[in-house]
Parts: C-alpha cells; structure tokens; sequence
C-alpha cells in the first residue's frame, strides 16, 4: 500500500516534471531571454495541451514583436538617412547662400573699387582680384585685350595659368556679340579652338565693350566639365557689366581731359593772339593817328582846291576806317583776356537814345528805309557804361541800315521792370535779305570770317563787340534770321538804379550840345552850319523838350522869338538855368541891334557870329583863353593846336612832361590837353603833382586804353579821358568849352 502510494508519488511527480515543470522552465528560460534582448530565441513549441498552446502564443507573440521592432528599427533608420540628407541639404544651401553673399559682397567693393579707378589696368586688375577672392580651386581667370594687328586676344592680367600664363586666344566672331549676357561653355571638349587643343573643362567667357566696341574678354576656366551653375554665370555677367560702365566712364573721363586740355591750348592761342594784338596797339594806332592828324590838317589848308581836298579826304576816311576797324579788333582782344574793364556812371538813357537816332538817320535817309521807332515817354536814369553802352545799340542799328536798301528798319525800346531789377530791352529788326544761323553766328565770333552772302557784310563787323560787350554788362544779345526775310536782333540789359550809384565811378564826360536850337524856319540848314563851325547842336521842338532831355545846360539856346519871352525867362530860372543865355531868333531886321538878337532865316555867317560874341561874355580874358598841350607826337599836338585855334583859343606846347609842368606853373593856362605816355615822366605822376597846387581842368588824350583803377584815380582829380583816334575836331571843342564854361 505504502509502496504503492509511493510508486503512484514518485510517478506523478516525474510525470508532472516531464510534461509540467520542465515545459513551464524552458518556457520561462526562453521568455527571460527574449525579454533580455535575445530577440532570436528559439521558442520551444513542447506538448499539446495547455502548455502547448502557451508555448505557440508565446512563440507567436515574439514572432510579433521581432517584426514590430524591425519594422520600427527600419523606419528609424529611413527617417535617421532622410534626417542626415536633409541636414547636409541644409548645410550645403547654407554654404551656397554665405557663399553667395560673400561673392555679393565681393562684387559690392569691386564696384566701389571701379568707381575710384582712374585707369584700364586699375580696372582689369580690380576684376581680377575679385574672382581670386571668390574662386573655387583650381580655378583659371583672365583677362585679355584685343590684338590691333589681328583678331587675337593677348593675356593681359591673368591668375592660375602656370603652365602658360602667355596662352594667346582666337576667339569666333559670334563671341564678340555675346556682350550683355557671358558665353558659358560647359565641356570645351564639344567645341573646337585652335589655340586650346585638346582642351577639357568649362569656362565662362564675357566680352567687354567700350562705346560698343568690344576691348577685352573675361575668362573664367575649370577643368571639370559643367563645373558652372547659374548664380557663377550671373556673378561674371554683373562683374563684366561694372567693368565696363567703368571702362566707359573712364574713355569718357579720358576725353573730357583731352577737350579740357584743348580747350586750355585754344584759350592759350586766343590770348596769345589778343596779347598780341593788344602790343600792336601802339605801334600801329600812332602811324594811323598821325596820318588822320595831317589829312585833316591838309584839308584845311587845302581846302580851295577842290582835286586835292578831295584826295586828303579819302586819305582820312580811309584812316579813320583802319582805326575804327582796329578799335573793334583791340575791344574784342581785351574782353578775351579780360582786360577790358566797364566804367559805370549815372545817366538819362533817353538823351543817350536820342543821340544814338541823330547819327544814325542820315544813314537811314541815303538808304531810303522806313524807320519805325515804338520806344516809352521815359526810360529814365540808369547806371552803366554810356560809352559802351552806345556801341551795343549803334552796331546793330548801322548793320541794319546799311545792308540793305528802301527797307522797313523797326526799332522797340522797353523798360521792363523785375522783383529785383529790371532790364532794358531793345529790339531791332529789319526786312532785308535773310541770313543763315551759320553766317550770324560769324558776324557774332570776334576774329571769325562770314560766309559769302548776298548782303554787304562790311558794317557788321562790330555785331561781334556788341555781342562780346553785352555779355559783359550781364546780358543777352541774339540775332536770329526772320522767315519773312531780315534780321532780328534781341538786346536784354539788366539795369542799374542810381540806388547802387555809390558804388559806381564818378560820371565822365557825356555827350552833350553846345548849342540848342529851337526854331521853326530852316532848323536843318542853321544846325548844319553850326556843327561845320565845331559846335554841337541839337534841335528841339520846344523849350519842354529841352528841359525834359537835357542833364545839364547848354552853353546857349537859340531859338524864335516868342509872344510872351518874359516866360521863357521864367522857365529857365525855375530849372536852375538862369546863367544859360538866350540868342532869339528873328526875321525883322530892325531888332538886331542887340547883341542877343541874330536874323532867320538869313545868313548863316551872321548867325555863327553872334553866337560867338554871346558866348565870348563868359570867358574872362584873353589870357583866360590860354590852353596848354602836353604830348611828344608833333602831328599830334599841330592837330589839336589847328583846331583850337580856330575857335579863337591860345595854345602853348610842351613835348615832355618837365617842360609841361614848367609852363603849367608859370603861365597857369585854363585848360591843359595832355598825354599819359610821356618819355619823361608817367602822366599820372606828373597830374597828381601839379593839380596839388593848380586845379586846373584836364583832358587826357590816350592812345592806349587806360585800366579801370587809372581812370577812377583821373575821374577822383577831375580829369576827363578821350580816346586818340576815337574823337573828332568837333568832340574836343566841344570838350573844351564844357570844362571852361564849368569852371566859369
């Protein structure tokens, strides 16, 4: 029993071992295994029953997972690889865009560079430098210049080349085009080159063009093939553009210092010639003076003689003609070298227009033109150069008259007044035959000959010095050719008011009459006979007129007898010309007992001589009449001695300024007439030692033209300038009775 009992334990126990334990151990073995990381662990399928099926499920189980980790392990992976590409991606973008701004940055400083290079190699080597900064390596890059002499391109700065640095290239016509955009080649093996035989890699090439010509070629060469992208090519395409803007600019830069520099050789020549011809100033005006001082010395003397006066007659217009035409030449010379200085002084341009229509209408007359003046009552006062003033108006005016005939000449005067300053305007048109732009433009270029025309140019040659002395006052002086036919010239002056008269010279002397004459009866035949005499006349229509025009007396009035003379008398007393004296005029023989009376119309020698004996009452005695000349040119000082002493005045000599200063001291004359070019002694020294003790009126006659500090130091002792060959007998007679009937 007990035996059995223990046959029947002893069985169980090894039969629950068996298909139990050891199935539960080696399930529990195999579990730890696969749970420590032994995914390969065999499961034991043991049995068929329960423990069976917990073996399979368990066997299944880790199949599972086995297949779960490796498919997670796989993903890991595939996201672990797509991870790492797209960092290096990244990282190669990132080294790309820093790569990109460094070149950028490089191309910034070599457009800085470029606009501070003052020369192609400054330029060619700036580019280069460039690429060796942003180059990758084994990188070629070059610059070359086209070869004159053929169609080579020559290395002309070049990086990488050391195993031929001097390799010469042929390029094909077709590159040359490619001037915008760079040629990209991206396997030289496809293309054919005669000085790169068996050639391999890629290059870019860009071609350079100066004022569109192509100059130099870019190269930029690797050895693999299609070793270029796209941001390569347009860093090659903006650095070949800044080359050449650069290039550009300095051709440009390079021509502009050439015309600079031919301007400067032209501006040279042409003050060479004005100096020039400003030297020749005294050697030629001092023969013409003297042959003008004799023809008219001749013509006086021989004046019965009809054959002879009119030979010594066409002597001295043909002087005066070579003077005047010299005068126009030495003007323009000096405004050229800026030597010519103006001489602003306070005066009435309505007088100075006045006399500018007296001396031209006898041209207008003997060319049988209609002259139509539109001009204000009153211009008024102004400030400039009444002189050089006149020659702006007077040239134009004489071109118009004597080009053409029985024409229409017109002539617009107008005051136009500004914010800050006004400005004259005349204008001047005539209806002769038209001239091109070319030819004006001659008549208006000093020293420029016109082209052949079908008017007589001979008159416009002083349009150039009105131009040249307009410009000078601050103007503007056009002259354009009219449709219709003719000439337009348009004359704009900006106007000084006496407010700025402070600040000018002192007035010199102005054109003024002697005489004026106011008479109904002959007035053109009784003026004419007095300016033969040397007298200036000027003829009005009433006593108004001449009080409304005239800045200062005359030295007498003639005119008819009024109803009611008592109110002359008045007038003039209220205008402050109560000493002028007045020679009636009449036709009843019976009133001219008086010495104030003269017969018109009637004999003209009767006339002329009551005007002298009315004007003789002013002068004091005859030792007053007394004027001393001072000047070493004889013609000079017989001409102005013949002509003072047909006016009744006494003249002395003196050829050096020693013994002028001697008789000006000891005879104290009423006027002195002198020179400033003396072999002694300078005229302004000799002036300022004698009028410190004698205050004597002086004339000074020039023959060069002074500067503008010696005529302000003449106007400052009372001195008054007169131009030798620019003055006729009458203007210093003239001259001579102002400053004497002054002083009286």
């Amino acid at each position: 029993m007990i035996g059995s009992s223990a046959a029947i334990f002893i069985g169980g126990g090894w039969f629950i071992n068996r298909y139990f334990t050891q199935p539960l151990i080696t399930l529990t073995n195999a579990a730890r295994r696969v749970a420590e990381g032994w995914r390969d662990t065999p499961i034991p399928l043991v049995g068929t029953d329960e423990i069976g099926d917990l073996a399979r499920s368990l066997a299944r189980l880790t199949a599972s997972l086995n297949a779960t980790i490796a498919t997670l392990e796989e993903r890991i992976q595939q996201r672990t690889a797509q991870l790492q590409d797209a960092l290096r991606e990244k990282e190669t973008v990132l080294v790309r865009s820093q790569q990109q701004r460094w070149r950028e940055r490089t191309l910034i400083d070599l457009s800085l560079r470029l606009n501070s290079a003052h020369s192609e190699e400054e330029i060619y080597r700036s580019i280069v430098d460039a690429f060796v900064a942003i180059r990758e390596n084994q990188d070629r890059i070059g610059i070359y210049v086209r070869d004159t002499d053929s169609r080579q391109w020559l290395p002309y700065i070049t990086y990488g080349y050391q195993h031929n640095p001097l390799l010469t290239l042929t390029a094909p016509p077709a590159l040359e085009q490619y001037t915008a955009n760079p040629f990209y080649i991206p396997d030289l093996r496809q293309h054919q080159f005669t000085d790169l035989i068996q050639a391999e890699g890629s290059a870019i090439v860009a071609t350079i063009a100066v004022q569109g010509h192509p100059q130099a070629i870019l190269v930029v060469y690797r050895p693999q093939p299609h070793a270029f992208d796209h941001a390569d090519i347009e860093n090659l395409r903006l650095a070949a553009q800044l080359t050449t803007y650069a290039l550009n600019r300095v051709s440009i830069m390079a021509e502009m210092a050439e015309l600079q520099r031919a301007r400067e050789r032209a501006e040279v020549a042409v003050r060479e010639r004005s100096t020039f011809l400003v030297r020749l100033d005294h050697d030629i005006r001092q023969p013409l003076n003297t042959i003008i001082a004799l023809s008219e010395l001749l013509r006086e003397a021989l004046a019965t003689q009809t054959m002879f006066a009119e030979d010594i007659d066409k002597i001295r217009r043909a002087g005066r003609h070579l003077v005047n035409r010299f005068n126009l030449l030495l003007d323009s010379a000096k405004i050229e070298i800026g030597s010519l200085s103006l001489q602003p002084e306070p005066f009435i341009f309505d007088a100075l227009l006045d006399n500018i229509l007296e001396e031209i209408s006898p041209l207008i007359h003997q060319h049988q033109h209609r002259f139509d003046i539109e001009r204000p009552a009153q211009v008024g006062m102004i400030v400039a150069d009444l002189n050089r003033l006149r020659q702006i108006f007077i040239y134009p005016l004489r071109f118009a008259a004597t080009t053409t005939m029985r024409g229409v000449i017109t002539l617009r005067v107008q005051r136009l007044s500004g914010d800050e300053i006004d400005t004259l305007e005349v204008i001047i048109t005539d209806t002769g035959p038209s001239l091109s732009s070319e030819h004006l433009n001659a008549l208006l270029t000093p020293f420029a000959v016109p082209p052949d025309t079908t008017r007589q140019l001979d008159e416009g040659c002083g349009l150039a010095l009105s131009r040249q002395l307009c410009e000078l006052m601050g103007g503007t002086f056009q002259a354009v050719p009219r449709t219709a036919g003719g000439v337009r010239f348009t004359i704009r002056i900006p106007l000084s008011t006496l407010r700025n008269a402070e600040e000018v010279s002192p007035p010199a002397y102005l054109p003024q009459p002697d005489l004026v004459l106011i008479t109904t009866t002959q007035a053109r035949v009784l003026q004419s006979a007095l300016e033969q005499f040397g007298w200036q006349v000027q003829s009005e229509a009433s006593l108004a007129h001449v009080l409304n025009r005239l800045y200062r007396p005359p030295a007498a009035i003639l005119m008819d007898v009024p109803e009611n003379r008592d109110l002359v008398v008045a007038t003039l007393q209220a205008a402050g010309w109560q000493d002028v004296p007045i020679i009636w005029l009449t036709d009843n023989v019976e009133s001219t007992g008086s010495t104030d009376y003269a017969v018109w119309p009637g004999e003209t020698e009767q006339v002329i001589q009551t005007v002298q004996v009315v004007l003789s009452r002013r002068s004091r005695t005859a030792m007053s009449r007394t004027i001393l000349v001072i000047d070493d040119e004889p013609p000079t000082r017989l001409m102005i001695r013949r002509a003072l002493e047909s006016d009744g005045w006494v003249v002395l000599e003196a050829n050096n300024g020693q013994i002028g200063a001697t008789i000006w001291r000891t005879n104290k004359p009423q006027l002195v007439i002198m020179d400033m070019t003396l072999p002694d002694v300078d005229g302004l020294v000799l002036l300022r030692e004698v009028r410190a003790d004698l205050e004597t009126p002086v004339i000074v006659v020039s023959e060069r033209t002074l500067r503008r500090e010696e005529l302000e130091l003449l106007a400052s002792i009372g001195a008054v300038v007169l131009q030798k060959g620019r003055y006729r007998r009458g203007d210093l007679l003239e001259l001579v009775r102002k400053l004497i009937w002054e002083r009286l």
